[in-house]
This record gives structure tokens, sequence and C-alpha cells, in this order.
């Protein structure tokens, strides 16, 4: 998720409306893609960079943007939203997918969210995850509007985590086999998520519905069109 948003920030763009179903997976056949997180849904993004490559002088009110779950507190204080707003987005999925639920998770109101993730974002918000949360916290917590996220640092942070408990790159997902299959580390974890493997489906939540605007609405597509192959061209 991070080196989805490190690429295109270095492209010179934001998202602004990082979540969980703005990403998917690559497809289980494939053996170079099926382990990748691809970032979807570009309906809000915004380019960061002038021409000149300086970064863009903040609005005074920018407006909110994003889904109130996961935006950040700056989002909801209507700031120009900078690189470290995403990262900010992917931080609070994380921890959701641990714990099962942020302290704001069952709230409607974009306001009454923001006072409480401004009151709730603190260490006592990742006391019972690995350590190396913390250390994510207390470096996002140091960046302004214009400053850049240390990718390498958070990334690495992760893959503490992951080598801890004994994970490489091809590690089968827990999606891809049965849980009596799942290594210790997977079953454990289990144990500190309260959503069943069924929540974790792309859908429209009512932080989508209410969003915004019309950019968050998923619409059902149709199939693609077979293209024909180069010889039918020809």
């Amino acid at each position: 998720m991070i080196e989805a948003l490190e690429g295109i920030h270095k492209l010179g763009f934001i998202h602004r409306d990082v979540k969980p179903s703005n990403f998917v997976m690559g497809p289980k056949n494939n053996t170079k893609k099926r382990n990748k997180a691809f970032l979807i849904d570009f309906g809000l993004a915004r380019k960061f960079r002038l021409p000149s490559g300086e970064i863009r002088p903040p609005r005074k009110n920018a407006g909110f943007r994003g889904t109130a779950r996961y935006a950040s507190i700056n989002s909801h204080h209507k700031r120009e939203l900078g690189r470290a707003d995403d990262i900010w987005s992917v931080f609070y999925a994380v921890v959701e997918f641990l714990k099962g639920s942020l302290p704001w998770m069952k709230m409607k109101d974009k306001d009454q969210i923001g006072q409480v993730k401004e009151r709730e974002t603190n260490p006592e918000l990742v006391k019972d995850l690995p350590p190396e949360f913390l250390t994510f916290l207390e470096h996002m917590q140091r960046l302004r509007y214009e400053d850049e996220p240390d990718y390498q640092l958070l990334k690495g942070l992760f893959q503490q985590i992951l080598d801890r408990g004994r994970y490489t790159e091809d590690t089968p997902f827990d999606w891809y086999m049965p849980m009596a299959a799942a290594s210790p580390m997977t079953t454990s974890m289990v144990s500190m998520v309260t959503t069943r493997a069924t929540d974790v489906v792309p859908v429209v939540s009512p932080e989508d519905k209410e969003d915004n605007n019309q950019n968050n609405v998923i619409v059902p597509q149709k199939p693609p069109k077979k293209t024909p192959c180069k010889c039918c061209i020809m």
C-alpha cells in the first residue's frame, strides 16, 4: 500500500481517498502480480506539484476530502492535504485490520469523527500492536504539509513485523489457503481481529455513501470486450 502511494507521489499526485476498498490484489494465477496491491479510484486525486517542480502553496480552506473513517485529521480541519495525509489513511486502515475496529468506527458525523480521531490518535491507539506501530505514529506526527514521508522507514517497519513472523514474499495470503493450514502467527493474529473473512470484500460502506460526491459511488462494470489478437488485426 505504501509502495503504491510512493509511486503516485513521485509522479506529483496525491490520492486523497485512501481506504481498503480502493486497493485490489493482483490475480491469483499471475505469479508476478498476485502478491501486489494495486491502488484504484483517482476521482479525488490532485496534483501537488507545480510545473516547475515546486510544491503548490496550501489553500486556507481546502474542504474535506476522503472517507471519514480513514481521512487524516488535516482533512477534518479542511486543510490542504499532502503526501503524509495519504499515509495517515494507510495507518488507520492497518490499525483497523489488526484490531478489528477504530474508536470512531460507528460514528456518522464527520466533525464528531474528527474530534474523536484527534483525541484517540496517540500511543494508546497502538499499545496492543507490535512496537513498530508506535514508531510509525511518531514519524507521521512530525510531518507537515510539504514534507515527504520516509517511505523506506515505514516499509521497513512492516518488514520487521513480517520477519519476526517468518513471512517471506512467497508466503501465501490467508485467503489462498484453509485456516487449518495457516501459520502459527496467522492463527494467533486472527484472535485480534473481530471481523469475518467475508467482511473484507470491497463494498460501499456508509462512509462511502455519505462521502463528498459521486466519485465514490461504485458503478457495476460491463464485461470488457475481447481484444482481437495481433494476427486478426493484421
